[in-house]
């Protein structure tokens, strides 16, 4: 019975165990809503909320719910988006969707993209993380580009690193013969050159960043980041089909994810094999509880006694049937019955001179007495010595059963 118990509780745990997830923020150091970490986006989620914006912590695979949002904030990943996921944002951006990523991520999955070709410079991704969160290069926005989408109420603004799309973009991006190919737009530029541009898809839009530091945790209360952070939310609902915004934290780990327990979870309810296994592991539990069995090896009989074989068995009992003279017994019972029916055959009451009826018996059969005097004589030598051995026994009772075909011809019970 423990052991079935132990089989329930151990499918239940590896059934459930992909549920169990750590969502400590204080170990988050990902650009995630639900990260303290410098690294992480809680305050600017927060101020969203403030500015009743309305985020969306979206934990749901984007496959199958994107129609639920009208702006995405994809700003890293721990699960990666696979191919056939990379093809419904598309098809969602083509509908109308507002996808807002950082470059490296968009450099990763949208590579092959002939409508992302964005040339863009890195000069401080090879430092390490903890030089990178103690830099801060403070740039401004002059009076040329403040006319931008983003740069309202924006001067200054304090990111990581230095990146940005490579200038001579410029020049391609308003070149008409390449227009058509790239369909690309600037939306912020700072002293540096452009920080944020975005790609026509469809009737959608990807907004691309190229630093992204402006809006986490750790930055985004120095000199203008706020500002700069909340124009680009405004900006996306201002453009979007609709008002629903969510930041993407399934590919953070949180939420329902497809886990190798999961989907072995699934085979066994919706297929036949499966079926067959949870017949099997369901009757395997039922015959434990119904066994009993318990850990550990079998428990010895309390007294330590010693099984007989069959054969010692066999012996024991032929020995006691000796000791009680079992034969002449069973000889005894036979002859006086049969002495009793065969004086009622004759006529003659029961009575016990066994002379009287063998002369009788003679008599009736038309045959010498002396045949059924002799026979009837050694029974009574038997019964007065009463002794009998097995052959004897034999004996003397196929002479008293050919005795009685003769005197009953059609049979006796």
């Amino acid at each position: 019975m423990f052991l079935g118990i132990f089989a329930i509780t151990a499918i239940t745990l590896i059934l459930f165990w992909h549920k169990v997830n750590d969502t400590s923020s204080q170990k988050i150091e990902l650009p995630s809503i639900h990260s303290t970490n410098v690294e992480g986006v809680k305050v600017y989620y927060t101020l969203l909320k403030e500015f009743d914006f309305e985020p969306i912590a979206f934990e749901k695979q984007p496959l199958l719910h994107l129609d639920e949002l009208d702006v995405l904030f994809a700003l890293g990943d721990i699960y990666n988006f696979p191919s056939y996921e990379i093809d419904e944002l598309k098809k969602w951006m083509i509908n109308g969707g507002i996808l807002v990523i950082n470059f490296p991520l968009m450099d990763y999955y949208f590579n092959n993209d002939n409508h992302l070709s964005v040339s863009y410079a890195s000069n401080s991704y090879d430092t390490n993380d903890n030089q990178k969160r103690k830099s801060i290069s403070v740039s401004t926005i002059s009076f040329f580009e403040r006319n931008q989408l983003l740069s309202r109420d924006v001067s200054e603004v304090a990111l990581r690193t230095k990146n940005h799309f490579e200038k001579n973009d410029r020049k391609n991006l308003n070149n008409e013969s390449t227009r058509s190919k790239v369909k690309a737009e600037i939306l912020f530029t700072d002293s540096e050159g452009p920080r944020i541009t975005q790609v026509s898809m469809g009737a959608g839009k990807m907004i691309v960043m190229s630093d992204m530091s402006f809006m986490q945790n750790g930055l985004i209360g120095k000199k203008d980041n706020s500002i700069l952070a909340t124009n680009l939310s405004a900006y996306c609902k201002n453009i979007a089909r609709g008002n629903r915004l969510g930041f993407d934290e399934y590919h953070f780990g949180y939420g329902d994810h497809e886990t190798g327990w999961y989907l072995l979870t699934m085979m066994l309810f919706e297929s036949s094999p499966g079926w067959s296994c949870l017949c099997l592991a369901l009757a395997g539990i039922l015959y434990l509880f119904y066994k009993g069995r318990r850990f550990g090896i079998r428990r010895a009989p309390a007294n330590n006694m010693r099984r007989r074989a069959k054969l010692e068995f066999v012996q024991s009992v032929g020995l006691t049937l000796n000791h009680i003279n079992a034969h002449f017994l069973a000889f005894k019972i036979n002859y006086q019955w049969f002495l009793k029916h065969v004086a009622k055959q004759t006529g003659l009451a029961f009575i016990h001179d066994h002379k009287l009826i063998a002369k009788t018996v003679a008599h009736q059969l038309e045959k010498p007495p002396e045949t059924y005097l002799n026979l009837f004589n050694q029974c009574e030598i038997i019964l007065a010595e009463k002794k009998l051995s097995k052959n004897q026994f034999h004996k003397i009772m196929t002479q008293l059963g050919q005795l009685e075909k003769e005197i009953f011809p059609n049979g006796h019970s």
